[in-house]
């Protein structure tokens, strides 16, 4: 290349250097040197077409790289300035050239090339002719590409943002990029495009089998032009599930279906959701049937159950299929078996229960009850919307459900990148959760016994005739109804569902490539359902097909509730399942709601919110917050991303500096000086000030922005640092309304009151006390703070200071007390919060919790739980650097736990976690950069004189190898003291 340059006299040095420093790159630097620049582009043009036969020369091979870097970069990094020059089409057409034949020399070659023709396209600043050749070029290159699926046996590193292998993966990788936003004209072109139907055809197998970039499909299915063209055509399509031909269409839908099952990104399931929308509306609902007669369709289902909590796409397609009568009764026995009591004798999982005979005998028989009561209460809905639906999948015989469960994969063109927001890190919300243990009352049956708990805690056997005497009669009626329906299905000739798994079939001839994931829906036992429409396979009672689809559920009574809400709405669905959730089963559905209102539908090629939160450690976080409030920013601004907090002259960032701050910020509510919240037990449980407004006249704005400060911790599962009083939280729950007290509440709220005053009134005469239906504005008299005006009188009736109490009226009189009390004189400061809170957690939501939540429960939801359950964080704790549980160093720490007191405990946590309380659900549910972290002891190879340290992002503490238990205990309360002032200058990513 330089011989050619030095021929023809012209400056190669310097374009090169330019392109290898694109900044200095511009449409100023292109003008001023056309002249010269074209006559250099016209000789790397030439070589770009150079004939195939001569790539197999090396020297050849190497100048078509250099020129394929130097016509890419100029392209991609100024594609409008290029769109403009006299030689841009023969640009277009070299680039093309290289892109088909660049795998040839390297995949390199061929990825800047199509990197620099996808930049083109999708300019639309650019020249409109020249892009629409280009596109033209572009598709016809890739259509190539996906026909090549042979995988390169080189060492690959990324080129372009590209790291597949195979030719035929990194066209689904560009084929994405052209088509995440189109425009008007890349729609016309691609509508037009004569292989269209042939490239959507080999796109779906190469996302199929060979795990293609999945956007790539959902992006294409998205264009109008194309989704018609799909739709319309006639051309047969080998369907993999039982090798029948089928239409694109039909194709296009089974390979999104499956690809909710395997890949775990929940913005693909959006994607393919969306897509499916679509399908189902095409001409005027005609795609909706086509999709309801395939058997594929019952995967679809099993794939939208998760995602309906979770994404609004999947809950309005959900609620189409719900509709729709082929459908109802699968989508009902799928709702029964996810609310399946554990203790039922289901089949699922047996085998691997009844080996865990200690778990199964510590169950507790309240649980069992409850369970059993929302599985009936869910069975008599189902039966009302559809008589005809099976039970549950506990009635099937055991060797329905055998096998295992298809295992979600993230795809290859998934990989975690910063940069690419489909790839960031998410809640997990749509995986499958694993079940509640089961009694292992199955085997035990059979044998004439039962199973119950000694006072010992051992395992006791029991009689089968006693064990009526040990249940509710609804789990005995519910387990009779079980016999019964099992006795019936036994005279089914039952499918093996086993047929189903991971299984080689011998007569199969698939290459090595094929995934078993996929083999799923090749298994002989569907292939026996050929010909078989949706309509059969809900409806008809043929001895092949079970209660579908219910194969691989697990039991998850929060996603029941929230498909019962898509079924009879939200007030009867609350009937349903009131006070028959556990606390962890409510916090899945209420994080699985709030990230659907939240997070749900976000688009994956838009850059995700960032709100950025810079405070002072030492400062007035109060003030702070009421100018954020003003300007619409900080916590007041788009909270569906990530939430990135900085305290001033500290470097360090990360899940526990956000905890650290949430704690840092809602402190300040509580200092008596604000007069926003009170304790009427010495700062343990706080309630909203009544004398708010007399110490500041903007009390209720302070209010809203706790309100959104709770909502957005519980959004965010961030402990805060008030507890809220029970009184309060029933107020919260019940959305600012008085509820049905009793004077138990009155005895919490201030047991003071409820002795000297209500109790007194009721039970002696009121001659002679001068009472008048009064009371004082704010009782302060358990608190140190004085606030001038807080004892005023308050009429509690109109004209209430001349209304005098008597025998007669003494008990109305009462009850205006506690109302006032309980409500009355904080019912402004309560709305305003609840105003504040609902910008997080709509009222509709909130209220849904009041049935299923109690007050203890909220508090703690908010706060975490209050107190540290050294055994709980023990159990749940795991090692790295060459740490085990037998080590004597690991011993002795928790030895050193166990002996420390409540307060140090919480300092501890702090110091490794940056929360003084765990979340609800215990050391479980620590959380950590990517949700669920175990708390972590990690060996260090430091001197025994050094200090431990923590890694709070992580949950992590670096012990190093102390000699003694005395030493360490005294190292960790030297760390723990000069730790808990906040984070220095460790790693700022692991901090």
């Amino acid at each position: 290349m330089q011989q050619t340059g030095n021929l023809v006299g012209l400056p190669w040095d310097d374009l090169f250097n330019v392109l290898e420093n694109p900044d200095q790159l511009s449409p100023e630097w292109i003008n001023q040197n056309e002249e010269t620049l074209i006559q250099q582009l016209k000789i790397l043009c030439g070589t770009l077409q150079v004939k195939t036969s001569f790539l197999k020369i090396s020297q050849v091979a190497l100048s078509v790289d250099e020129a394929t870097f130097a016509v890419g970069q100029l392209v991609a990094y100024e594609p409008e300035a290029v769109s403009r020059l006299s030689i841009a089409r023969d640009i277009v057409t070299s680039l093309a050239c290289s892109f088909r034949r660049g795998w040839q020399i390297h995949h390199g070659v061929g990825k800047f090339a199509a990197n620099a023709l996808t930049v083109l396209v999708t300019c639309e600043s650019a020249d409109e002719e020249l892009r629409m050749y280009a596109c033209q070029l572009l598709l016809e290159a890739l259509g190539s590409w996906l026909k090549d699926r042979k995988k390169s046996n080189e060492k690959v590193e990324e080129v372009c943002g590209c790291h597949c292998r195979r030719a035929s993966t990194a066209a689904c990788c560009f084929l994405d990029r052209v088509f995440a936003r189109p425009d008007e004209l890349l729609q016309e072109q691609v509508s037009k495009f004569p292989g269209l139907i042939e490239m959507i055809t080999d796109l779906n197998t190469v996302v199929r089998d060979q795990y293609g970039c999945p956007f790539s499909l959902t992006s294409m299915l998205q264009v109008p032009g194309v989704l018609d063209a799909v739709m319309k055509s006639t051309t047969p399509v080998t369907f993999v599930v039982d090798q029948r031909p089928v239409q694109l269409a039909e194709a296009c839908m089974a390979c999104l279906s499956y690809a909710m099952l395997t890949v775990d990104d929940h913005f693909f399931t959006d994607q393919s959701v969306r897509c499916l929308l679509n399908f189902t509306e095409y001409d005027d609902g005609q795609g909706f049937d086509r999709l309801m007669s395939q058997p594929i369709s019952l995967f679809m289902l099993e794939g939208l159950f998760p995602a309906a909590c979770c994404l609004p796409s999947a809950a309005k397609l959900m609620k189409k299929i719900a509709n729709h009568p082929t459908m109802i009764r699968c989508v009902l026995s799928l709702l029964l078996a996810v609310c399946t009591p554990s203790c039922a004798p289901t089949t699922r999982g047996m085998k691997r229960r009844m080996t865990t005979k200690e778990e199964s005998g510590s169950q507790n028989q309240a649980e069992h009850r409850r369970q059993a009561t929302l599985h009936l209460k869910v069975m008599a809905l189902a039966d009302k919307l559809h008589p005809t639906i099976p039970r549950s999948k506990s009635c099937l015989d055991s060797k329905i459900l055998k096998g295992k469960k298809i295992q979600k994969k993230r795809c290859p063109e998934l990989k975690e990148n910063k940069e690419d927001r489909r790839c960031l890190k998410t809640p997990n919300l749509i995986t499958n959760i694993k079940p509640s243990p089961r009694l292992e009352s199955a085997r035990m049956e059979k044998n004439g016994y039962s199973q119950k708990l000694s006072s010992d805690g051992k395992d006791e056997k029991v009689p089968t005739q006693q064990k009526s005497e040990m249940v509710s009669p609804q789990l005995s009626k519910l387990q009779a109804d079980i016999e019964e329906l099992k006795a019936e299905i036994k005279q089914m000739k039952s499918m093996n569902i086993s047929d189903l798994r991971d299984k080689k079939d011998p007569t199969d001839r698939e290459t090595k490539e094929d995934h078993s994931s996929w083999k799923y829906f090749k298994s002989r036992a569907l292939s026996k359902l050929k010909g078989e429409t949706c309509t059969s396979l809900a409806y008809s009672s043929h001895p092949g097909i079970p209660p579908w689809p219910n194969v691989h559920v697990e039991r998850d009574p929060a996603i029941a509730w929230l498909i019962m809400e898509m079924l009879v709405g939200s007030e009867k669905a609350r009937e349903v399942v009131k006070w028959r959730l556990s606390l962890g089963e409510v916090c899945k559905w209420l994080q699985r709601r709030l990230f659907c209102i939240h997070q749900g539908g976000q688009d994956p090629h838009e850059e995700e919110p960032l709100v950025l939160i810079e405070c002072d450690r030492k400062g007035d976080a109060l003030e702070e917050l009421r100018k954020a409030k003003v300007n619409q920013v900080g916590i007041f601004g788009d909270i569906s991303g990530q939430i990135e907090v900085h305290f001033r002259n500290e470097s360090a960032n990360g899940p526990a500096v956000l905890r650290e701050w949430f704690v840092h910020a809602s402190q300040n509510f509580a200092i008596p000086q604000y007069n926003i919240l009170v304790s009427r037990d010495k700062g343990v449980r706080m309630l909203p000030s009544p004398s708010s407004h007399l110490t500041n006249k903007n009390h209720l704005s302070d209010f809203f922005i706790l309100g959104r400060l709770v909502g957005l911790a519980i959004f965010k599962r961030v402990p805060i640092a008030l507890r809220f009083h029970p009184a309060f939280c029933k107020l919260i729950l019940n959305c600012g309304e008085l509820y049905k007290w009793t004077f138990d509440d009155i005895k919490e709220l201030d047991e003071q009151l409820y002795k000297y005053k209500v109790k007194y009134i009721l039970d002696n005469p009121v001659e002679g006390l001068d009472l008048y239906f009064t009371d004082v504005l704010d009782d302060r008299s358990g608190s140190d703070f004085h606030i001038e005006g807080a004892g005023e009188q308050v009429d509690l009736i109109e004209n209430g200071s001349e209304v005098k109490v008597t025998e007669e009226n003494k008990e109305e009189y009462v009850r205006r007390v506690c109302e006032w009390r309980l409500h009355g004189c904080m019912k402004k400061q309560v709305q305003a919060f609840l105003d504040g809170i609902y910008t997080l957690i709509p009222r509709d939501t909130l209220a849904g919790l009041n049935v299923v939540l109690k007050p203890q429960n909220f508090a703690n939801l908010i706060a975490g739980l209050p107190y540290v359950d050294a055994e709980d964080w023990e159990k749940n704790s795991r090692f790295s650097g060459g740490y085990s549980a037998n080590d004597k160093q690991v011993k002795w720490f928790w030895e050193v736990v166990h002996e420390f007191s409540s307060d140090q405990r919480a300092a501890l946590l702090h110091f490794v976690t940056g929360s003084r309380n765990p979340p609800v659900g215990g050391f479980a549910r620590l959380q950590g950069f990517n949700g669920d972290q175990k708390f972590t002891i990690s060996k260090i190879p430091s001197s025994t004189e050094s200090l431990p340290s923590a890694h709070a992002c992580i949950c992590t503490i670096d012990l190093p190898e102390y000699t003694s238990k005395e030493m360490l205990k005294e190292r960790i309360i030297k760390a723990v003291s000069l730790g808990g002032i906040g984070f220095n200058g460790h790693d700022e990513e692991e901090n």
